[in-house]
């Protein structure tokens, strides 16, 4: 049909209307105004038909530029650039350009979304399962925690064509998933880590499983995500695991203090070893069911130690003999300490003694060097002084022993080793020594005595009168010279120093007293020499020591004053 027979169709309907009207009769003004409404109604028509297609046509257009939008919208997230409009006008594109006919072009337009929306959605999927991947784990971490925008992974959500999923935002994406899951594995270690210390340490601390947190002990092996992940949850542990390893420390100290105690109250009342091994075997840890054996026992050892106090002290005062000793105190050295010859045992004196023992090691510890020359000084001497004694032995030279002995042919070679070996060694010792004790003196401005006696005033003489023996071999003499005085006052004060261990010095203030050797036996200071000379103040008055002051025992005189 075309608009020729619209036409012609249109005047024989008219055609007809007009004869229909002149056989009916009506009016010419009703007449026109008939074929008015007619002409309206024709018109409408035609209007309304091509308004319908107008806007079909408005909807192909529409459609086509909506498809080409998604189109350049999915290009640009593959791509991972903005879609642009070239040139403002679909007209302008020539890859998306809309033409005549629409169907046909909105035909080739679908056909081409077909093909880049399948590879959008395949590259989504993608990205979805990696960013479903990342989430699984970030969800378990600070939600500000990642650093990069995840596209909807909903059920239901549909597929945004405006996010980029190229493959700069892939690598990216990927890259942060490596860092999630990498923190998310160093937390999940650290939280297993501390839970693992904190089950030890209330296993260590015997902590009762009604005060432990089950949480922990529920999920720390399996799965210690349902503990937490975040910073708070994490130092929340460190707090628990670092208030208990506290407790512990504490314990372990208390526990430290309490085995020092009874393992020196074991040693003093000689409990058996057995016992001591099986107490300590049976009270391993730091639980406070060990922390309470161990106060019990120590409980039980003091009231021993109280009904066996004398033995205490009695062992202290073997100590502080010792220390008197490797000291050289002389004997009114070892009576200022006046609580060694206490027969009330008490506490108080107990501690006194061991206080005084205490102080004395210390002592001795820092004259060790000086102490140790002192001990080399005399046993050179006392080797000079035996070799002395020998040269005067006339039989030696008869290579005969006495009756009864055997002879020893090479006695005289050992003889001359030993006067060749003092004669090396006694000037060396002996100016080491000195100049030890010089500086020993100068700097505690006090005298250092040796039982007693200033110990750099006998060293000179004794060594010079010595010294001319060494030179040559001596001749056998009639008889036996007489001793100097100085080596009869040094064996006197010896003798009354080195006191039998069981009673020795220490003992009634009496019988230590009555003990004293006579003045005309022992040395006494003058003040000629070296020691008049530098006017030293009294002993106490310069310079400090171990154990300070003349408190106790021997404080600021002699070698262990």
């Amino acid at each position: 049909m075309d608009t020729s027979y619209l036409a012609k169709q249109v005047n024989s309907s008219i055609s007809q209307l007009h004869g229909l009207f002149d056989e009916i009769g009506v009016p010419e003004h009703e007449r026109e105004a008939r074929e008015a409404e007619l002409f309206a109604a024709l018109s409408e028509a035609l209007n309304s038909q091509v308004r319908l297609v107008s806007a079909e046509k408005k909807e192909l257009i529409d459609e086509a530029k909506k498809i080409i939008t998604t189109i350049r919208q999915m290009e640009a997230s593959l791509e991972g650039g903005a879609p642009q409009r070239r040139g403002g006008d679909y007209q302008d594109d020539e890859e998306f350009k809309i033409t005549y006919p629409l169907k046909r072009c909105v035909q080739g337009i679908r056909e081409k979304h077909t093909q880049i929306s399948r590879l959008h959605k395949e590259r989504f999927e993608q990205v979805k399962k990696l960013a479903q991947a990342l989430e699984s784990y970030s969800s378990h971490l600070e939600p500000t925690f990642v650093q990069i925008a995840l596209p909807p992974c909903g059920p239901n959500q549909p597929v945004p064509t405006t996010f980029d999923i190229s493959n700069a935002y892939v690598e990216r994406l990927d890259a942060e998933f490596t860092r999630v899951y990498d923190e998310y594995r160093r937390r999940i270690a650290s939280v297993q880590a501390l839970s693992d210390q904190i089950i030890q340490l209330w296993a260590e601390l015997g902590t009762p499983q009604a005060q432990q947190d089950g949480t922990i002990v529920k999920y720390y092996r399996d799965a210690p995500e349902q503990l937490g992940l975040h910073r708070e949850d994490i130092d929340r542990l460190q707090a628990k695991r670092d208030g208990l390893s506290e407790q512990k420390k504490s314990r372990e100290k208390k526990l430290r203090d309490l085995k020092a105690a009874v393992e020196a109250l074991w040693l003093k009342l000689g409990t058996d070893e057995g016992e001591t091994k099986t107490f300590l075997n049976q009270n391993r840890g730091c639980g406070l069911r060990q922390i309470n054996e161990f106060e019990d026992e120590l409980s039980r050892l003091k009231e021993l130690k109280r009904q066996n106090l004398h033995l205490f002290v009695e062992d202290a005062r073997v100590k502080l003999q010792e220390m008197w000793d490797a000291l050289y105190f002389s004997e009114d050295e070892m009576l200022e300490f006046m609580p060694a010859f206490s027969d009330v045992y008490s506490d108080a004196l107990l501690e006194a003694h061991e206080r005084e023992v205490a102080r004395l090691e210390a002592l001795r510890e820092q004259r060790a060097p000086i102490l140790a020359l002192v001990d080399k000084h005399k046993s050179l001497i006392r080797d000079q002084n035996e070799l002395a004694a020998s040269s005067q032995d006339a039989s030696r030279l008869m290579m005969r022993g006495q009756k009864g002995e055997k002879r020893d042919p090479g006695k005289l070679l050992r003889e001359e080793k030993m006067r060749k070996r003092i004669a090396k060694e006694l000037p060396k010792v002996a100016a080491e020594l000195a100049k030890m004790l010089d500086k020993w003196e100068d700097e505690y401005a006090r005298p250092f005595l040796v039982l007693g006696e200033r110990y750099l005033d006998e060293l000179e003489p004794h060594d010079a009168k010595k010294a001319g023996s060494l030179t040559s071999r001596s001749k056998t003499p009639a008889g036996l010279p007489p001793r100097p005085a100085s080596t009869l006052a040094l064996a006197s004060a010896t003798s009354t120093v080195k006191a039998p261990k069981a009673g020795g010095l220490i003992g009634r203030p009496q019988s230590a007293t009555s003990r004293v050797p006579p003045r005309s036996m022992v040395k006494t200071p003058t003040a000629t020499g070296q020691f008049a000379a530098r006017k030293l103040p009294s002993q106490g008055k310069g310079g400090h020591e171990a154990g300070g002051g003349k408190a106790t025992a021997g404080a600021g005189a002699g070698a262990g004053a």
